[in-house]
């Protein structure tokens, strides 16, 4: 399917771009004057994520994220639901990137030390949060946190939904 031309601004000169892609969907503009300055293609954790940071740091900025799949569902916390198999280990300032709202939707597993072997030597490496900052007074409670790819992608993927045009 052929997905009609985009405008992208491109410092003080306008191009016209053609897209394509493969799938029942197809992305129709109302009118000519229509442009998105920013097209994300993939509304996974990264492509949503970008979204996001745009939509917070330039706020004048038009974005628009293009998903083949079907929105992201929101699912409660249930004790009898099976975790998502992807899963992410989180920096403090990957969490400080997602924001208070994100990560208040998320159930966030913190963890204060990380051990990283090598499968075929008894070396390893243990990680703690003092190992974070010289002046313990900036360091945080916790080294990071793990969350599941599904919860997390909905969490950013409301987030996004009033200032980014998603497709």
């Amino acid at each position: 399917m052929m997905i009609s031309s985009t405008r992208r601004i491109l410092g003080s000169r306008t191009r016209s771009t053609s897209l394509s892609t493969i799938g029942a969907r197809s992305l129709s503009t109302s009118s000519n004057d229509e442009y998105m300055d920013v097209l994300i293609v993939g509304g996974g954790a990264v492509g949503c994520g970008l979204a996001r940071l745009l939509n917070e740091s330039l706020p004048n900025l038009k974005v628009g994220l293009m998903e083949a799949r079907d929105a992201p569902k929101v699912q409660s916390p249930d004790s009898e639901r099976v975790p998502h198999p992807r899963s992410y280990a989180l920096s403090p300032t990957s969490l400080q990137l997602l924001g208070d709202s994100v990560n208040s939707r998320l159930s966030l597993g913190y963890y204060d030390s990380m051990q990283v072997w090598q499968a075929k030597s008894p070396a390893s490496l243990t990680f703690t949060t003092q190992d974070l900052d010289a002046d313990p007074s900036k360091t945080p409670p916790y080294l990071g946190a793990c969350v599941e790819d599904g919860p997390l992608v909905a969490a950013l993927w409301e987030e996004i939904q009033d200032k980014t045009r998603c497709w």
